[in-house]
Protein backbone atom coordinates (compact mmCIF):
# COMPACT_ATOMS: atom_id res chain seq x y z
CA UNK A 1 0.00 0.00 0.00
CA UNK A 2 1.43 3.35 -1.32
CA UNK A 3 1.20 6.74 -0.96
CA UNK A 4 -0.34 7.35 2.38
CA UNK A 5 -0.44 11.01 1.31
CA UNK A 6 -3.41 10.08 -1.22
CA UNK A 7 -5.55 8.17 1.23
CA UNK A 8 -7.97 10.38 3.47
CA UNK A 9 -6.53 7.70 6.25
CA UNK A 10 -7.36 10.01 9.81
CA UNK A 11 -10.63 8.48 9.65
CA UNK A 12 -10.39 5.45 7.04
CA UNK A 13 -9.98 1.91 8.11
CA UNK A 14 -7.54 -0.09 5.41
CA UNK A 15 -6.82 -3.33 6.69
CA UNK A 16 -3.30 -5.25 5.78
CA UNK A 17 -2.71 -7.76 2.80
CA UNK A 18 -4.49 -5.24 0.31
CA UNK A 19 -2.91 -3.62 -2.51
CA UNK A 20 -3.51 0.54 -3.51
CA UNK A 21 -2.12 1.92 -6.13
CA UNK A 22 -0.17 5.19 -5.45
CA UNK A 23 -2.24 7.32 -7.66
CA UNK A 24 -5.22 5.85 -6.42
CA UNK A 25 -7.93 8.38 -4.05
CA UNK A 26 -9.68 7.20 -1.20
CA UNK A 27 -11.91 9.73 0.30
CA UNK A 28 -12.69 9.97 4.29
CA UNK A 29 -14.13 7.33 6.62
CA UNK A 30 -13.88 4.89 3.78
CA UNK A 31 -13.31 0.49 5.04
CA UNK A 32 -10.82 -1.16 2.30
CA UNK A 33 -11.03 -4.99 3.73
CA UNK A 34 -7.93 -7.69 3.26
CA UNK A 35 -7.43 -8.94 -0.05
CA UNK A 36 -8.84 -5.73 -2.10
CA UNK A 37 -6.50 -4.97 -4.65
CA UNK A 38 -7.05 -0.95 -6.14
CA UNK A 39 -5.25 -0.19 -9.41
CA UNK A 40 -3.86 3.31 -10.76
CA UNK A 41 -6.23 6.23 -11.09
CA UNK A 42 -9.12 4.46 -9.36
CA UNK A 43 -11.15 7.20 -7.00
CA UNK A 44 -13.39 6.18 -4.05
CA UNK A 45 -15.32 8.58 -2.30
CA UNK A 46 -16.23 9.08 1.31
CA UNK A 47 -18.11 6.47 3.48
CA UNK A 48 -17.29 3.72 0.74
CA UNK A 49 -16.83 -0.20 2.05
CA UNK A 50 -14.93 -2.25 -0.40
CA UNK A 51 -14.85 -5.79 1.02
CA UNK A 52 -12.48 -8.75 0.86
CA UNK A 53 -10.88 -9.83 -2.57
CA UNK A 54 -12.87 -7.08 -4.69
CA UNK A 55 -10.56 -5.85 -7.46
CA UNK A 56 -11.10 -2.59 -8.97
CA UNK A 57 -9.33 -1.74 -11.70
CA UNK A 58 -7.81 1.13 -13.13
CA UNK A 59 -9.47 4.76 -13.90
CA UNK A 60 -12.73 3.68 -12.38
CA UNK A 61 -14.64 6.09 -10.35
CA UNK A 62 -16.35 5.20 -7.02
CA UNK A 63 -18.56 7.35 -5.81
CA UNK A 64 -19.53 8.47 -2.24
CA UNK A 65 -21.46 6.24 0.17
CA UNK A 66 -21.00 3.07 -2.01
CA UNK A 67 -20.85 -0.97 -0.68
CA UNK A 68 -19.20 -3.30 -2.80
CA UNK A 69 -19.23 -6.70 -1.65
CA UNK A 70 -16.88 -9.16 -1.79
CA UNK A 71 -14.93 -11.46 -4.63
CA UNK A 72 -16.22 -8.64 -7.31
CA UNK A 73 -14.44 -7.45 -10.58
CA UNK A 74 -14.17 -4.00 -11.29
CA UNK A 75 -12.81 -3.68 -14.58
CA UNK A 76 -11.41 -0.40 -16.21
CA UNK A 77 -13.13 2.95 -16.44
CA UNK A 78 -16.23 2.06 -14.97
CA UNK A 79 -18.25 4.80 -12.62
CA UNK A 80 -20.42 3.76 -10.21
CA UNK A 81 -22.32 6.83 -8.74
CA UNK A 82 -23.42 7.48 -5.20
CA UNK A 83 -25.79 5.24 -2.59
CA UNK A 84 -25.23 1.81 -4.99
CA UNK A 85 -24.87 -1.01 -3.03
CA UNK A 86 -23.41 -4.37 -4.51
CA UNK A 87 -23.41 -7.73 -3.39
CA UNK A 88 -21.01 -10.36 -4.18
CA UNK A 89 -19.09 -12.38 -6.88
CA UNK A 90 -20.14 -9.71 -10.01
CA UNK A 91 -18.54 -9.11 -12.66
CA UNK A 92 -18.56 -5.46 -14.19
CA UNK A 93 -16.82 -5.08 -17.65
CA UNK A 94 -14.76 -1.90 -18.95
CA UNK A 95 -16.52 1.25 -19.08
CA UNK A 96 -19.65 0.29 -17.16
CA UNK A 97 -21.63 3.00 -15.86
CA UNK A 98 -24.08 2.40 -13.01
CA UNK A 99 -26.49 5.07 -11.64
CA UNK A 100 -26.80 6.07 -7.85
CA UNK A 101 -29.13 4.22 -5.79
CA UNK A 102 -28.83 1.16 -7.66
CA UNK A 103 -28.82 -2.27 -5.86
CA UNK A 104 -26.91 -5.30 -7.44
CA UNK A 105 -27.51 -9.04 -6.33
CA UNK A 106 -25.09 -11.52 -6.50
CA UNK A 107 -23.70 -13.29 -9.58
CA UNK A 108 -24.59 -10.64 -11.65
CA UNK A 109 -22.34 -10.07 -14.78
CA UNK A 110 -22.44 -6.89 -17.02
CA UNK A 111 -20.68 -6.63 -20.29
CA UNK A 112 -18.87 -4.03 -21.40
CA UNK A 113 -20.14 -0.47 -22.04
CA UNK A 114 -23.32 -0.13 -20.63
CA UNK A 115 -25.81 2.42 -18.41
CA UNK A 116 -27.64 1.23 -15.88
CA UNK A 117 -29.80 4.40 -14.70
CA UNK A 118 -30.11 5.24 -11.48
CA UNK A 119 -32.68 3.66 -8.87
CA UNK A 120 -32.43 0.14 -10.97
CA UNK A 121 -32.26 -3.46 -8.85
CA UNK A 122 -30.37 -6.05 -10.64
CA UNK A 123 -31.09 -9.29 -8.45
CA UNK A 124 -28.97 -12.62 -8.66
CA UNK A 125 -27.51 -14.47 -11.76
CA UNK A 126 -28.64 -11.78 -14.33
CA UNK A 127 -26.71 -11.32 -17.76
CA UNK A 128 -26.42 -8.22 -19.20
CA UNK A 129 -24.54 -8.02 -23.00
CA UNK A 130 -22.65 -5.09 -24.29
CA UNK A 131 -23.47 -1.43 -24.96
CA UNK A 132 -27.12 -1.63 -23.07
CA UNK A 133 -29.00 1.36 -21.69
CA UNK A 134 -31.43 1.55 -18.75
CA UNK A 135 -33.02 4.84 -18.17
CA UNK A 136 -34.36 4.41 -14.57
CA UNK A 137 -36.26 2.55 -11.87
CA UNK A 138 -35.92 -1.05 -14.01
CA UNK A 139 -35.86 -4.25 -12.19
CA UNK A 140 -34.34 -7.34 -13.25
CA UNK A 141 -35.40 -10.54 -11.41
CA UNK A 142 -33.35 -13.26 -10.81
CA UNK A 143 -31.45 -15.16 -13.80
CA UNK A 144 -32.92 -12.70 -16.59
CA UNK A 145 -30.73 -12.71 -19.34
CA UNK A 146 -30.44 -9.06 -21.43
CA UNK A 147 -28.82 -9.33 -25.07
CA UNK A 148 -26.23 -6.56 -26.72
CA UNK A 149 -27.66 -3.39 -27.16
CA UNK A 150 -30.73 -3.24 -25.98
CA UNK A 151 -32.19 -0.03 -24.16
CA UNK A 152 -34.83 0.21 -21.70
CA UNK A 153 -36.85 3.43 -20.86
CA UNK A 154 -38.05 3.78 -17.06
CA UNK A 155 -39.58 1.70 -14.85
CA UNK A 156 -39.51 -1.57 -16.38
CA UNK A 157 -39.82 -4.89 -15.02
CA UNK A 158 -38.53 -8.30 -15.96
CA UNK A 159 -39.63 -11.23 -14.24
CA UNK A 160 -37.25 -14.06 -13.52
CA UNK A 161 -36.02 -16.42 -15.78
CA UNK A 162 -37.03 -14.02 -19.21
CA UNK A 163 -34.77 -13.53 -21.81
CA UNK A 164 -34.58 -10.55 -24.02
CA UNK A 165 -32.57 -10.43 -27.44
CA UNK A 166 -30.51 -8.29 -29.04
CA UNK A 167 -30.95 -4.82 -30.70
CA UNK A 168 -34.61 -4.65 -28.47
CA UNK A 169 -35.58 -1.43 -28.03
CA UNK A 170 -38.46 -1.13 -25.32
CA UNK A 171 -39.92 1.85 -24.22
CA UNK A 172 -41.11 3.04 -20.37
CA UNK A 173 -43.54 1.44 -18.37
CA UNK A 174 -42.85 -2.67 -20.12
CA UNK A 175 -43.82 -5.10 -17.94
CA UNK A 176 -42.84 -8.60 -18.25
CA UNK A 177 -45.10 -10.61 -15.96
CA UNK A 178 -44.61 -14.08 -14.47
CA UNK A 179 -48.18 -14.57 -12.78
CA UNK A 180 -48.66 -18.35 -12.02
CA UNK A 181 -50.33 -20.82 -13.82
CA UNK A 182 -53.39 -22.03 -11.82
CA UNK A 183 -53.49 -24.97 -13.22
CA UNK A 184 -50.32 -26.13 -12.68
CA UNK A 185 -50.19 -24.53 -9.22
CA UNK A 186 -47.14 -22.37 -7.97
CA UNK A 187 -45.52 -22.76 -11.94
CA UNK A 188 -44.58 -20.14 -13.60
CA UNK A 189 -44.12 -19.71 -16.96
CA UNK A 190 -42.02 -16.87 -18.68
CA UNK A 191 -40.76 -16.40 -22.14
CA UNK A 192 -39.39 -13.11 -23.74
CA UNK A 193 -38.79 -11.09 -26.42
CA UNK A 194 -36.33 -12.03 -29.48
CA UNK A 195 -33.64 -9.69 -31.68
CA UNK A 196 -34.33 -6.57 -33.41
CA UNK A 197 -37.64 -5.92 -32.16
CA UNK A 198 -39.53 -2.62 -30.66
CA UNK A 199 -42.19 -2.31 -27.53
CA UNK A 200 -43.88 1.11 -27.48
CA UNK A 201 -44.77 2.36 -23.74
CA UNK A 202 -46.61 0.81 -21.11
CA UNK A 203 -46.77 -2.77 -23.00
CA UNK A 204 -48.07 -5.97 -20.93
CA UNK A 205 -46.52 -9.37 -22.01
CA UNK A 206 -47.93 -11.95 -20.18
CA UNK A 207 -46.74 -14.99 -18.37
CA UNK A 208 -45.77 -17.52 -21.10
CA UNK A 209 -45.67 -15.67 -24.18
CA UNK A 210 -42.87 -14.77 -26.67
CA UNK A 211 -42.48 -11.93 -28.91
CA UNK A 212 -40.48 -13.12 -31.84
CA UNK A 213 -37.26 -10.88 -34.38
CA UNK A 214 -37.94 -7.97 -35.74
CA UNK A 215 -42.12 -6.95 -34.41
CA UNK A 216 -43.07 -3.99 -33.37
CA UNK A 217 -45.64 -3.79 -30.45
CA UNK A 218 -47.80 -0.54 -30.34
CA UNK A 219 -48.10 1.45 -27.39
CA UNK A 220 -50.92 0.41 -24.25
CA UNK A 221 -50.48 -3.10 -25.63
CA UNK A 222 -51.57 -6.25 -23.50
CA UNK A 223 -49.65 -8.99 -25.10
CA UNK A 224 -51.73 -12.53 -24.62
CA UNK A 225 -50.46 -14.67 -27.57
CA UNK A 226 -47.05 -15.76 -29.16
CA UNK A 227 -46.50 -13.52 -31.59
CA UNK A 228 -44.32 -14.73 -35.24
CA UNK A 229 -41.24 -12.76 -36.54
CA UNK A 230 -41.56 -9.49 -38.65
CA UNK A 231 -44.98 -8.44 -37.44
CA UNK A 232 -47.02 -5.60 -35.95
CA UNK A 233 -49.43 -5.60 -33.25
CA UNK A 234 -51.31 -3.49 -30.91
CA UNK A 235 -54.45 -3.32 -28.39
CA UNK A 236 -55.60 -4.63 -25.68
CA UNK A 237 -55.88 -7.47 -25.88
CA UNK A 238 -53.23 -7.06 -28.85
CA UNK A 239 -54.24 -8.27 -32.40
CA UNK A 240 -52.11 -8.94 -35.05
CA UNK A 241 -52.51 -5.68 -38.00
CA UNK A 242 -49.74 -6.17 -40.41
CA UNK A 243 -46.60 -8.11 -41.58
CA UNK A 244 -43.38 -6.06 -42.12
Amino acid sequence: MAHQQKIESMKNKILTQSYIHESSRIGKFSIIDTNVTIEEGVEIGNYCHIRSGSIIRKNSIIENNVSIGSNNIINSNCRIDAYCSIKDNNIFNDSTKIGSHTIIGSNVTIKKSNKIGVHCILRDHVTIGESCKFTAYCELRDNVIIGDKTSFGSRCTISANAVIGSNVTIKYGFVLTDTPNLLKGEHKEVEGIQDGTFIGANVTLMPGFKIGQNCIIGACSQVRSNIPDNEIWYGSPAKFHKKM
